[in-house]
């Protein structure tokens, strides 16, 4: 059982385009426009969500990609 607050992602984290859930509700689309200098995340975010959490998370998703990548090279 999980918490009615509980947040989950479906989607690809690592291609850049996810969504946040809370149960079957859609609270933030990410999509990542690719080969820009510096990285353009877009994030729509529904007015009643924590937006500051959901921002949180993207930067670090993004983080946790970021350090994965520097480990393969």
């Amino acid at each position: 059982m999980t918490e009615p607050d509980a947040l989950f992602i479906k989607g690809n984290i690592w291609s850049s385009e996810y969504a946040f859930f809370k149960e079957d509700i859609e609270l933030a689309f990410v999509t990542r426009k690719f080969w820009n200098i510096p990285d353009v995340y877009k994030a729509a975010i529904q007015d009643d969500e924590d937006q500051h959490l959901i921002l949180a998370l993207i930067v670090v998703l993004d983080l946790i990609k970021d350090d994965r990548r520097r480990k393969k090279s």
